[in-house]
């Protein structure tokens, strides 16, 4: 499945330009039948199915954005990619933990529709489809021209930032310049996760007839829509911080305590540094020194699953600190879930 939404546009029209252009969203189309039509009539119907919130894998619109993007979704969960289990068995754990079974990641895009009208009769002169995307490896901006006429030019730089940290730090720039855009792939910028999370900023601008749209996502509310992370689990000594921190699932102190002396081999996930300050077994509170008492109370009773219940519980109550979800549970669903799948192997619990 593909996410996706509309970006927000500035427009800003030169007197001179005999076209005006404007931007709709997907959701605003039935309020432009004309556009509607137009679409359909240039033989692109399948862009407008499926809404700004999702594109069903197998559709129409789905294989285009995929092949245009070569975009390929991970054939398993990342979090699971090095862990062989069944998937009846994982859901049975996930639903153990209160937790959704992992499911493969989707491929976040961001839509805009350009379309160019006759100054005077209003009459549409050509609609562009214009779409970006970032996945694992890439950031790519690109194009299907639904009319006949080409893009005067697109000019873009971007800025990738990584998470250090609690700050962020820049790692990359670029800029884009391309001349007469037709069809396809514009611009791909080919760089792997190599932080806890990144994010990219960008500054683009369509020319078209001596009109200009700029759109940038420099601050508000835009600004991390274009994040990835890259969270990880397994054992504590193969996980690399990445600029954020490893958390054991269940605390070094009280696994030493209850006599296991291999705790690097204890799974562990990769975390920004702000949430694994806010799990509850980390650090020299009151509170964490209080969980670790009773995670040693499981382990001492060999009440794994219990433990494993107990941490998960840990993670659902607290908040998550960049207010992207309801709490820390959901955000790393899939590797609560893995870690249980390791730590059970690690306790010897079938």
């Amino acid at each position: 499945m593909l996410t996706g939404s509309f970006a927000n546009f500035a427009v800003a029209q030169e007197q001179t330009s005999s076209s005006v252009l404007e931007n709709i969203n997907t959701e605003d189309l039935k309020e432009h039948p004309d556009v509607e039509e137009y679409i359909r009539n240039q033989g692109f119907e399948h862009l407008l199915k499926g809404d700004s919130a999702t594109i069903e894998r197998g559709s129409e619109k789905y294989e285009l954005l995929s092949e245009e993007l070569f975009l390929e979704e991970l054939e398993k969960p990342e979090a699971l990619r090095d862990i062989d289990i069944s998937e009846e068995k994982l859901e049975e754990i996930a639903t153990e933990l209160g937790l959704e079974k992992p499911k493969p990641d989707n491929v976040t895009i961001k839509e805009n529709i350009l379309i160019k009208r006759n100054k005077d009769t209003n009459a549409i002169s050509n609609v562009w489809y214009l779409y970006y995307a970032v996945n694992d490896s890439a950031f790519t901006v690109s194009i299907i021209n639904v009319g006949f006429d080409k893009i005067d030019s697109i000019v873009a730089d971007l800025r990738k930032y990584n998470k250090k940290g609690k700050e962020w730090v820049v790692d990359a720039n670029t800029s884009l310049r391309a001349l007469q855009v037709g069809n396809g792939n514009v611009f791909k910028w080919e760089l792997d996760r190599n932080a806890v999370s990144d994010y990219f900023e960008f500054d683009i601008v369509v020319l078209e007839d001596g009109t200009v749209w700029h759109y940038d996502n420099k601050s508000g509310k835009l600004q991390y829509e274009w994040q990835r992370y890259y969270f990880d689990v397994g054992a504590y000594k193969s996980i690399k911080p990445l600029g954020g921190e490893r958390h054991h699932i269940v605390s070094d102190k009280a696994l030493q305590e209850a006599g296991f002396s291999n705790t690097d081999s204890f799974p562990a996930i990769r975390m920004m540094k702000q949430d694994h300050e806010d799990t509850p077994n980390w650090g020299n509170r009151t509170s964490s020194k209080e969980w670790r008492v009773k995670e040693l109370e499981y382990l001492n009773n060999e009440d794994y699953k219990g433990l494993m219940r107990f941490e998960v519980d840990g993670f659902r109550n607290e908040t998550d600190d960049e207010g992207k979800f309801p709490n820390l549970a959901i955000k790393y669903n899939d590797y609560l879930v893995a870690g249980a799948v390791l730590a059970y192997e690690y306790f010897g619990v079938n």
